[in-house]
């Protein structure tokens, strides 16, 4: 009798519809080119200009020249978020 591969024991990736032994092979599989592939992303870095760079760095020297460290944190969660 064949089990579809959803219901069989083990971790199931539904973009791959495969299914992993272990949350080790999973995560192996989760980050790796194949499934990263049939899910639309490339592994190519975009690169930036030295005016972008020299942005990023003069904005991160003033926040943490600044008191607050919440500051620098919530910068940190914005430039993630974009």
């Amino acid at each position: 009798m064949n089990m579809p591969l959803s219901q069989q024991a083990g971790y199931y990736c539904d973009v791959c519809d495969c299914t992993l032994k272990d949350s080790a092979s999973y995560l192996d599989h989760i980050n790796g080119k194949w499934h990263n592939r049939a899910l639309g992303m490339t592994m190519r870095v975009e690169k930036s200009t030295v005016d972008q760079v020299s942005a990023g760095s003069c904005l991160w020297q003033h926040l943490c020249s600044s008191t607050s460290r919440t500051a620098v944190a919530d910068a940190g969660y914005a430039r993630e978020a974009r």
